[in-house]
């Protein structure tokens, strides 16, 4: 995406998942400009600065997937599990990685002390 169809697709999310409380925003390339731009519009915008390139972060995560401790909801009540699953299955290979990065990125910030337990939040879905 160009900087002009993040600024959008920012903007959709957060109209769409009001609830959302943190919005992880890679600190680099177009990320910094967004950040900028968004920050007083959008609350919860936290910049990030990944660690490693994607398959470094990708194998990171890799104890925490196979041990169940991402949680990923059925497909009968999530359209884009389908999607997601077939993008984790193919990567490094894939012709996408953006859902794979995300979700590198959202467990580094959960585990790294961000102050949330992800596990007590999503043991309350289960």
């Amino acid at each position: 995406m160009n900087f002009t169809e993040t600024l959008r697709a920012m903007r959709n999310l957060n109209a769409k998942w009001p609830q959302c409380s943190r919005k992880l925003v890679e600190d680099k390339a177009n990320g910094t400009a967004v950040i900028q731009v968004l920050k007083r519009e959008i609350h919860g915008i936290v910049p990030v600065n990944p660690e490693g390139g994607k398959v470094v972060r990708a194998n990171a995560v890799t104890a925490a997937v196979e041990a169940g401790n991402v949680y990923i909801p059925n497909p009968a009540r999530a359209a884009w599990v389908g999607d997601f699953v077939e993008e984790l299955s193919n990567f490094p290979n894939g012709k996408h990685d953006d859902q794979v990065d995300a979700m590198t990125q959202a467990n580094a910030y959960y585990n790294e002390g961000s102050g949330y337990n992800l596990e007590a939040i999503v043991g309350k879905r289960r």
